[in-house]
């Protein structure tokens, strides 16, 4: 990648809803399911929302064509506040074609979210400015999704599904082949959040249909999703 990623939502330097380098469709998606989760979690938790909100932890997610656009969007979610008291997540997002395929593009793809995590949580400094959050996006590490090469054709037969058309490919070769192949069937339509391991507990992946209903917005909040 090396388009710098954009961002919607709310930052502490700023008055009001901000965006860049995101296109209306993804910006409207997001801000539509982010309001009707934020109301949603207030009305059940109370006067419990606003410490859950505040200790909420930083989502990375995929979000598979359809969701938000035609195209892969990967990107962070933090919990986040304007200049004038009034909190809203903010979201750090990029497009990309493809989903990445291979363990070195997972790596990549991972150090990116980190580094871009990292620029999310500096926005909540005392006297930080946008154009700093903005520089730290403009440095962050490239990832690649290209194209799978060699993709195994599939059939379905009777008794067996068969799998063809990787040349010279070694045993494990084939099976990240394939294992790549089902996960790609496997995701098409959902969204993928995950957490870290950190302090306070193990990290978890969870993959569903869409984004997260309005109902369960709060165990994002929770980090039980």
């Amino acid at each position: 990648m090396t388009a710098a990623c954009g961002w919607f939502g709310k930052i502490a330097s700023l008055g009001d809803f901000s965006a860049r380098r995101l296109p209306p469709e993804f910006v409207q998606r997001c801000d539509d399911w982010l309001s009707r989760g934020v109301q949603t979690s207030r009305a059940q938790l109370g006067e419990r929302w606003l410490n859950t909100y505040l200790t909420a932890p930083i989502w990375r997610f995929a979000w598979s064509p359809g969701i938000a656009g035609p195209h892969w969007w990967m990107g962070v979610m933090m919990p986040s506040v304007d200049s004038v008291g009034r909190y809203f997540p903010l979201v750090v997002a990029q497009a990309s074609a493809h989903a990445p395929d291979s363990g070195q593009d997972h790596t990549a793809l991972q150090r990116w979210m980190e580094h871009v995590a990292n620029a999310a949580m500096s926005t909540l400094h005392a006297g930080a400015q946008v154009e700093a959050f903005e520089a730290q996006l403009m440095a962050a590490p490239t990832w690649q999704a290209a194209p799978p090469v060699g993709a195994p054709n599939f059939q379905r037969l009777i008794g067996r599904d068969r799998y063809q058309g990787t040349p010279h490919a070694s045993l494990s070769q084939w099976l990240e082949s394939v294992a790549g192949l089902n996960l790609h069937q496997q995701v098409q339509g959902q969204s993928l959040w995950w957490l870290p391991d950190s302090g306070h507990g193990s990290g978890s992946l969870s993959v569903g249909p869409g984004l997260p209903g309005q109902d369960h917005f709060v165990e994002l909040l929770q980090g039980s999703w």
